[in-house]
């Protein structure tokens, strides 16, 4: 549940960062959709926020759930403001990062 929940938080910190008109952006499909169309955009951050922070007060109390929330949206937004322009966090590197997240998760 927590690593479903920061994956949520990334994928709605990216909508919201695609928003920005001064950013350059790699021409996929999907990012100049949520370029072109940021109202939607930002309302598709929004519920994915929403429900990622009802995933963690489900999962912890109110207190909890909203410091890990915090430290969820200051992690993600620092990974893609630092990382973006420098093409680090690529889709293969999130995805292997996702599903490690899982299995330890499981595991634990």
């Amino acid at each position: 549940m927590l690593t479903c929940a920061l994956f949520l938080n990334l994928l709605g910190v990216w909508c919201h960062y695609l928003t920005s008109k001064k950013i350059k952006i790699d021409s996929t499909r999907l990012e100049d959709w949520l370029q072109n169309h940021s109202r939607l955009a930002i309302i598709f951050n929004i519920a994915l926020q929403i429900f990622s922070f009802s995933i963690l007060i489900y999962t912890y109390s109110w207190a909890t759930s909203l410091f890990v929330f915090i430290v969820f949206f200051m992690l993600s937004t620092s990974l893609l403001v630092l990382g973006r322009p420098l093409k680090l966090p690529t889709n293969y590197y999130l995805l292997v990062i996702f599903l490690l997240g899982i299995f330890i998760e499981n595991i634990v």
